[in-house]
Order: structure tokens, then C-alpha cells, then sequence
């Protein structure tokens, strides 16, 4: 449950910055159509990968030593993504916004690959596909039905300010919702580390904690 909740509110993160990160380059800091097809693309479309792909075989290299890492790591690069956003939504141009935005690109996408990891060892073989079906089904619900709506609602509500648009103050609010993001998978951590100790004590083995 935790870790579908952790995944939940990363994907309500990541998708909202994918779905307004267009906008925020294209009326607020100018960026030509020409460059916009192409650069932002590019860029989104290599992170996302490079961070799915790369976040399942880290991962799974760091949970030999402890299969909290299923979930510290998605925590953890959440809170090195949390200054490459800022710096990404008050950015003076769009060509410096585009460099900062590729770190948040990278990092928002790894979380999925450790989480499908972790449903998918916590249940037996035949329960798998459906297993990850469930949460997929939850986190996109989450995620791409509230993480796009709720930077479009707050913007809809503020008025430019100290120099910042509506739709920069919008993203600025997924800014606290990252702490949060950040605390579930560290709950998720600590829930993997009880969960495993405590199935282990059950079968007797002597040294639990060497997970």
C-alpha cells in the first residue's frame, strides 16, 4: 500500500511537470515552436528513459545489500530533483530552463521501475501481472488525474506576483507536494525493512537485520 501511495503522488508530481512544462517554456519564457518541438522532446523523452531503465538496474544492484533501496532510492532523488525544479520555473530563458529541467525529467521517472519491482517480489508468480496492472491503474489515477489539474487549478486562482505568472506559481506549489512525495517513500523504505526483517525472524533466521 505504501509503496502504491509513494508511486501515486510521484507520478502526480512527474506528470504535472510533463504536462506544464510546455506552457511555462512556450508563454512565459518565449520559446520558439521550431526549438520547442525538438529540444523539449528530445530531452524528455532521454531522461524518462535514462531514468526508468537506469532506476530498475541501480535498484536492484543497491537492494542485494537491503531491499529498502527499492524506495530510499526513489526518496532520494527526489530531494536532489527539488532545486533543479526551482531553478527550472524561475529560470530568465527558456535555453536555461531547458537545462534544468532535464535533471527533474530524469529523476520524477525513477520511481516506477522499483516500485513494479517491489509488487511483483511481494506476491506470488500468478498474481504478478495483476499486481502491476493495480498499481499502475492507481498511480495514474493519481497522478495524471490530480497532478495536471492541481497546477492548473492554482494558477487559475493567483495573479502574477514579484514577477512570476500564474502558471509559475502553479508549479512552484508541486514544490511542497515533493516533501510529501519524499516522506511516503521513506515510509514505503521503512515498511520494505519491517516487513522482510520480520518475514525472516518468522523463519528463523538468525540475523535478520543483515537485510
Amino acid at each position: 500500500m505504501l509503496t502504491a501511495l509513494s508511486s501515486g503522488l510521484s507520478a502526480f508530481v512527474g506528470y504535472a511537470l510533463l504536462f506544464w512544462a510546455p506552457t511555462l517554456l512556450k508563454k512565459s519564457l518565449h520559446m520558439p515552436a521550431g526549438d520547442y518541438a525538438l529540444d523539449y522532446g528530445l530531452v524528455s523523452a532521454i531522461t524518462g528513459a535514462i531514468g526508468t531503465f537506469g532506476s530498475g538496474w541501480l535498484a536492484d544492484r543497491l537492494a542485494v545489500i537491503n531491499k529498502a533501496w527499492y524506495a530510499w532510492l526513489p526518496a532520494i532523488v527526489y530531494v536532489l530533483s527539488i532545486p533543479f525544479f526551482i531553478a527550472f520555473v524561475v529560470s530568465g530563458t527558456w535555453q536555461v530552463a531547458m537545462i534544468f529541467v532535464a535533471f527533474p525529467f530524469l529523476f520524477n521517472n525513477m520511481y516506477l521501475a522499483p516500485a513494479l519491482a517491489v509488487v511483483q517480489n511481494a506476491v506470488a508468480p500468478a498474481k504478478r501481472a495483476i499486481s502491476g496492472a493495480i498499481l499502475l491503474f492507481g498511480l495514474n489515477i493519481i497522478g495524471l488525474g490530480g497532478g495536471p489539474t492541481f497546477v492548473g487549478f492554482v494558477s487559475d486562482h493567483v495573479k502574477a506576483t514579484h514577477g512570476f505568472s500564474p502558471i509559475q506559481i502553479g508549479m512552484l506549489a508541486l514544490a511542497p507536494v515533493t516533501l510529501i512525495v519524499i516522506a511516503s517513500h521513506l515510509a514505503a523504505a521503512w515498511s520494505i525493512s519491517r516487513d522482510r526483517t520480520l518475514a525472516l525472524t518468522v523463519q528463523g533466521i538468525a540475523e535478520p537485520l543483515a537485510l
